[in-house]
């Protein structure tokens, strides 16, 4: 139970000891207030009777103490409307993120045959022996006369054989060649 709620319920119970004229019921809300509220209301038993003497009056002290139960109710009503409205502000000051994901890609791959042949002969012969690099070079040369005469079927054929002599030679010769054929292929389109 929120601090508020405990206020409200113990205002509750002092109009209900105030309406019944109960005296021994005021007796046993009285301490029970000044306990529960002490830390709250500064000299809480200021303004109170003494219980201790005989004209002490408990219907009276649960008036003075439902008064400053009411002003304590105030005081948290307001320091919560304080506190909700600095949040507020809080969230208002802190930046919007906002995300777009409508973007598109477009790559221009600019590699000429002149390149890859010299990023395969860059490969090391622990990865590519001269031989495969010689069969790589002949396949790339023949690519790029079917990637000159345009026909797209050409073009597929020979980037085919090529894929299928990089699958079985490493990531070293891919990296090398595969801009290359992708040019390839997108320039017959």
């Amino acid at each position: 139970m929120d601090k508020i709620s405990l206020i409200e319920e113990f205002i509750q119970r002092c109009n209900d000891v105030i309406e019944s004229k109960n005296e021994e019921a005021a007796g046993k809300l009285r301490p029970k207030i000044i306990v529960a509220f002490g830390n709250d209301i500064q000299e809480i038993s200021s303004g109170l009777t003494d219980p201790w003497y005989v004209d002490s009056d408990p219907l009276f002290d649960i008036c003075m103490l439902k008064q400053k139960l009411r002003s304590l109710l105030a005081d948290k009503k307001g320091e919560k409307e304080r506190l909700d409205m600095e949040l507020e502000i809080a969230k208002r000051k802190q930046p919007v993120l906002s995300v777009s994901a409508n973007a598109s890609t477009q790559v221009d791959i600019n590699i000429n045959i002149t390149q890859v042949i010299e990023s395969v002969q860059h490969i090391p012969e622990e990865s590519l022996s001269v031989t495969d690099k010689e069969t790589l070079l002949n396949y790339l040369g023949s690519l790029e006369v079917a990637q000159a005469s345009k026909e797209k079927g050409k073009v597929w054929e020979k980037s085919k054989e090529v894929l299928t002599f990089l699958a079985d030679k490493g990531a070293d010769a891919a990296i090398a060649v595969l801009p290359y054929l992708v040019k390839g292929l997108a320039s017959c389109g």
